[in-house]
């Protein structure tokens, strides 16, 4: 089912010919209208009303219309999606099948692989790595420290990873601030 099956309408109708279809259907299936309490009718009044919205903040949108019908027309002439043969649809709080998370802050280059963004905001300074890796360094010799002094005994390992230990929580606490006072742009 597509959406233009949800909402009744053709897929050359217009913009105003889909909003009316809506607000019809919303009318007409909205859970408040059908009553309160954990009925049948109104359960399916909601499953109705999510196809609806759905549908609708797809085809009201003209850019996710246009994106929408490529992909229908495309799914048309796959082998998969001719008269006889099994379809998948979509089914109301469930995600879409064809539905794929894209933010285009995180891929500078489409196409490339995902680069995450460590520079500075507006010309601040870069942090070095070694305040990155400092909290971690110290929780390793700590830990390293502890299953020492616990296979031999030695007190001087004891006091290194107590040591360690406190360094790396204070680095833990230190390292954020420093990153944030280096990354924000100078004053002046």
């Amino acid at each position: 089912m597509t959406h233009y099956d949800v909402l009744g309408v053709s897929e050359s109708a217009s913009t105003a010919e889909i909003r009316r279809a809506y607000r019809a259907l919303a009318r007409r299936y909205h859970p408040d209208v059908v009553g309160s309490g954990p009925s049948r009718a109104r359960q399916e009044a909601e499953r109705r009303m999510a196809a609806i919205n759905l549908a609708w903040s797809v085809l009201g949108d003209a850019e996710k219309r246009r994106r929408y019908d490529r992909e229908l027309h495309r799914g048309r002439e796959s082998p998969s999606h001719r008269p006889g043969s099994a379809r998948v649809s979509w089914v109301p709080g469930r995600p879409h099948p064809g539905f794929v998370p894209f933010d285009f802050d995180d891929e500078p280059d489409v196409g490339g692989p995902v680069v995450l963004d460590d520079d500075p905001i507006h010309g601040g300074r870069p942090v070095p790595r070694w305040i990155q890796v400092l909290p971690v360094g110290f929780l390793a010799v700590s830990l390293a420290s502890f299953a020492l002094y616990v296979v031999t005994s030695l007190r001087v390992l004891l006091g290194v990873g107590g040591v360690s230990f406190g360094l790396a929580t204070v680095s833990f606490l230190v390292a954020p601030m420093v990153a944030m006072m280096r990354s924000s742009p100078p004053r002046g």
